[in-house]
């Protein structure tokens, strides 16, 4: 069986006849539609993908052992609010990473992949926490000294080899290749940088930053939509490790493994981001259903629902379109008012005080149950993770 040659990077080539080549054909098919038919309003689908960033977070925070559940991070979005269970760190580590996918929205597009958004990503990882636990004392620094991998076999390349491995890394990401072979170098890239290991601390979050960056710059994550495998990878911990593992030896068979397990994981991502812009389902399967638990725990008051079924049904509303209703106008107004506070209403520019609903806080855990029933998120809101 051939190897991987331990000091060069290479493109893996797959069988034509392997189940990774039909994946990978698979997905082609789907990076080549055009995304931008979708009917989901462009303001709802960003505050589902702001949501989504969040579910994102804390599945890439869970692997690395933070016992956040998805409902107390909602908590202290929302009120600042500490679980009995966790020291600071455990929410600013998922808000960094929030903010990081962010970043690479507003920057990847423009900018591409190169050392400088690496060490970027690796300082909104390790940002504020502490280097004795998720921290690291020098944030977007290469690492001066060696490293072992708790719980794994590989040993991390010597500290005087990493500034030329991450710039191998780099200069191989941005090499002209056939777009089939995009995914591959997707797969490869993650496991390389983990196995580079280039920092003392952060590597494997730094990681997942750096491949969703990779999925938006090779067009597997265009604009409006979300695409990210790792909800998949922290659903599937064991796998995932045992997969970069198998990587770690350099063979063949090993990297092929990883690759596939990878595909699957984003063709799985991919099946669910194309749902959420179908305008149809999302009003009756996710907002609505959403409002209706928000009412019935009396998080919303009647009222109030009444108003946002109505911006969603119709994509906005005004004061007047309530005028002879069962309540007087005074009583809409304050309703109105009260939903633009707490986010869920804003207004149209270009449109005086005409209202559009916008998906916010108030609502996140309500819809983060529809997301679960519907298996658009392996993650619940109570559930702590072993």
């Amino acid at each position: 069986m051939s190897s991987f040659s331990e000091n060069k990077l290479k493109l893996f080539e797959p069988r034509f006849d392997s189940e990774l080549s039909e994946l990978i054909f698979g997905l082609e098919y789907l990076r080549n539609r055009d995304f931008s038919v979708g009917t989901t309003p462009e303001r709802w689908f960003h505050g589902l993908k702001n949501l989504f960033f969040i579910l994102e977070s804390v599945s890439s925070a869970r692997i690395e052992g933070n016992r956040t559940t998805v409902a107390e991070y909602i908590d202290y979005i929302q009120r600042g609010k500490l679980g009995l269970f966790h020291q600071e760190d455990d929410y600013q580590e998922i808000t960094n990473l929030v903010d990081a996918l962010q970043f690479i929205e507003e920057s990847v597009r423009d900018f591409g992949v190169n050392q400088i958004l690496i060490r970027e990503l690796h300082k909104y990882a390790v940002k504020g926490l502490s280097s004795d636990r998720e921290g690291d004392r020098t944030p977007g620094a290469y690492r001066k000294g060696n490293v072992k991998i708790l719980n794994s076999p590989h040993r991390p390349p010597e500290a005087g080899d990493v500034p030329s491995l991450v710039a191998e890394l780099v200069d191989w990401l941005n090499k002209p290749q056939r777009p089939t072979f995009d995914l591959i170098k997707i797969a490869q890239a993650h496991w390389r940088f983990v196995w580079i290991h280039p920092f003392s601390n952060g590597n494997g979050r730094t990681a997942r930053l750096l491949t969703y960056a990779l999925l938006v710059k090779y067009g597997y994550a265009p604009d409006g939509m979300i695409v990210n495998p790792n909800g998949l990878f922290c659903a599937r911990r064991d796998d995932y490790y045992r997969r970069l593992s198998e990587a770690d030896s350099l063979t063949d068979d090993g990297i092929e493994n990883w690759i596939t397990f990878f595909v699957k994981c984003l063709r799985q991502e991919l099946e669910s981001a194309k749902r959420l812009m179908d305008k149809d389902f999302v009003v009756k399967q996710i907002l609505l259903p959403a409002i209706e638990l928000a009412l019935r725990l009396n998080v919303l008051a009647e009222i109030e629902s009444r108003v946002l079924k109505s911006a969603i049904v119709d994509e906005s509303i005004r004061l007047k379109d309530f005028a002879g209703k069962d309540k007087s106008e005074k009583t809409y107004a304050r309703a109105i008012a009260n939903l633009k506070n707490d986010g869920l209403l804003s207004p149209f520019k270009s449109k005086g005080r005409v209202y559009g609903f916008t998906v916010a806080p108030k609502l996140y855990r309500f819809i983060v149950e529809r997301f679960c029933k519907l298996g658009l998120t392996r993650l619940t809101l109570e559930e702590r993770p072993n």
